[in-house]
């Protein structure tokens, strides 16, 4: 649905020099799927939500949604074009001095439709982001993740097919982001909505993405699902921004803790989806006549998949351990020897 194309974007100072803020983006997002855009503070995730909706004209490249390469478009055509892109921002950018009905309503004020037409559609917004009792209120009146439920509102009462989402939940709370992260994975799956999340926060990407570019000083270092990424990331960038949420480094005191006696391997397992609930250890144990030790482990879930690692101490013949080891590669485990003994 979406399609970005060797895009640049290059800024002038006041005093002539050049900031070249994105290079080379090359991006598909397919329809329907929630793809994420991860960089630390000042990598262009801003820059780069804004030429998508062209409220930045790239530097050079394309933008292609739908088909149709919006760098191309005249601005009445962006107008109109911007209509099928809904926008969501970190500080919910409502008018104070109009209820909530009215904050929701104005962007089909501007495009003119009629005014039955404009009720039924905030009425339905609010409905689908579980505010239908807070029509009358005013902003001063809710919190921030009432708030941020209006924008939501807000930008599907045009009915888009896209919605870009710049740092939705930066101003909210764990459990006001949790919230407001289901309600979006509900927009998508009832509505079909594609939806690009642009995020600093780790932990957004995990809950809600199905795949994520991460850039850093203005480039795509490393894109793909989420699963792959955060479990096999290649990137210095990408493994410091996992270890944040799932770190899977094995702690200090449990290494100070590890004295092996004769032979022995050191392994660090992954288990991913199904294999993380497959008893895969004690067969291990009862076939290859091996014993093993588990000095540390830890489960979690990137959005609804399973993934833990587990450390452990391998004893036995060398024999015995290369086949241990055979028989845990063949269970489609990611293994680390991370020391022989």
């Amino acid at each position: 649905m979406v399609k970005i194309e060797n895009l640049s974007k290059t800024f002038t100072t006041k005093d002539g020099k050049l900031i070249q803020a994105l290079e080379n983006i090359n991006l598909d997002i397919a329809e329907g799927e929630i793809f994420g855009i991860i960089g630390r503070s000042g990598a262009g995730k801003s820059t780069l939500v804004r030429c998508i909706n062209m409220l930045e004209k790239p530097t050079s490249g394309r933008v292609i949604i739908d088909g149709r390469d919006l760098t191309t478009y005249s601005d009445r055509q962006l107008r109109r074009a911007r209509q099928q892109i809904g926008m969501i921002f970190q500080q919910f950018n409502l008018f104070s001095a109009r209820n909530v009905a009215g904050n929701v309503a104005f962007p089909l004020e501007i495009a003119g439709q009629p005014r039955r037409v404009i009720q039924e559609k905030v009425k339905r917004s609010l409905a689908l982001v579980g505010l239908s009792d807070k029509a009358g209120h005013y902003p001063a009146e809710l919190s921030g993740g009432q708030k941020q439920r209006v924008g939501i509102a807000r930008a599907l009462a045009s009915e888009p097919r896209l919605l870009l989402c710049d740092e939705p939940t930066s101003a909210l709370d764990p459990q006001t982001t949790a919230s407001i992260l289901g309600l979006l994975r509900d927009i998508n799956k009832s509505l079909g909505l594609t939806i690009i999340i642009i995020t600093h926060e780790m932990q957004v990407i995990k809950e809600i993405c199905d795949r994520v570019a991460v850039l850093n000083h203005g480039r795509i270092v490393e894109a793909g699902s989420v699963l792959d990424i955060f479990t096999a990331p290649r990137h210095p960038v990408t493994r410091e921004l996992i270890k944040s949420i799932l770190d899977t480094s094995i702690p200090e005191q449990v290494l100070a803790g590890y004295n092996p006696a004769g032979t022995s391997l050191l392994v660090r397992l992954s288990f991913i989806g199904h294999s993380a609930g497959e008893p895969v250890i004690s067969r291990m144990i009862q076939e290859y006549n091996v014993q093993a030790n588990i000095l540390y482990g830890k489960i979690d879930h990137i959005k609804d998949t399973p993934f833990g690692t587990l450390t452990l101490e391998l004893s036995g013949q060398p024999d015995a351990l290369n086949a241990a080891v055979a028989f845990l590669h063949g269970k489609q485990l990611s293994i680390e020897v991370l020391e022989r003994q």
